[in-house]
This record gives structure tokens, sequence and C-alpha cells, in this order.
């Protein structure tokens, strides 16, 4: 089972990785490339283009690519539901607010929803290959592959 959460879908994922004795999280290794590539991009698995997003819900313009970049892989290539209901666990989406509806319409209540993020260290390496495989020039000088 997960962890107990209650936060937003974007929350950034942390994958650790070891860089002499600095441990980075892949968001803060890729925020430069991130902020310079603001062109559309293709995805070199299954050719989806994503283009780039004008400033939305407070995010700044790297994070709002790499928000693109991180729904486009868990949708279209890893098939990974991140929440479920940590009440009945049997309702799972990739959005934090439709857990919450289903808590409103299943389980009358909204307020002491239980959210389970089921992101995982596993989880977070198959994404970061993944990133790799669609999304190579993004990450070309930031981390060693």
């Amino acid at each position: 089972m997960g962890n107990q959460v209650n936060r937003d879908f974007w929350d950034v994922h942390v994958e650790v990785t070891k860089k002499g004795d600095e441990m980075l999280t892949l968001f803060g290794q890729t925020i430069e490339c991130f902020e310079k590539n603001t062109e559309p991009i293709t995805c070199k698995q299954c050719h989806e283009t994503l283009v780039a997003v004008p400033f939305a819900r407070n995010y700044d313009a790297p994070s709002l690519r790499y928000i693109q970049v991180r729904e486009h892989i868990v949708r279209k290539h890893m098939d990974f539901l991140r929440y479920e209901c940590g009440l009945c666990h049997e309702f799972k989406t990739t959005d934090t607010g439709k857990v919450k509806e289903h808590h409103k319409e299943n389980h009358q209540t909204r307020n002491d929803c239980k959210i389970v993020d089921n992101w995982t260290f596993e989880i977070d390496k198959e994404f970061c290959k993944q990133v790799r495989a669609c999304f190579p020039t993004i990450l070309k000088d930031v981390i060693e592959n």
C-alpha cells in the first residue's frame, strides 16, 4: 500500500541520484533544461507532440513542461493510476480531485478524504527510464544514462 497524502497530483516526485556527495531530485536536475525548452516536443515512442502550455495554476514555465512530460508518460507509457481511495482501495485514478469526488459520492464525505499515493521509488525509476526513452533531448546534458 502507498503513502497517505492530501496533496495535488503534480507534487514533484523524487528520483534520488548520486552525484558526488550531493543528492538531487529529477526535477532539480532538469529545471534548467525545462526552462530552455519551450518549443513543442515530440515523443520518440508514440510521436505525440506536446505543445508548450501558457502559464497557469501558478506554475512557472519549467514546471509546466515537467508536468506535461510526466502526465504524458504516466498516461501513455506506464498505464499507472497513482492515487486510490484510502477507504475502499478500489477506486484508482491519476487525479486527486477525482478521488475526492469518489469520496463524496460513495462515502458521503469530502473533508476528511484519505488519498493513497502509490508512487514508489521503483515507479520513479521506471518513470525516469521512460523520460529518457520518450524525450531524450530534455535530459541530454543533465542525467548520465
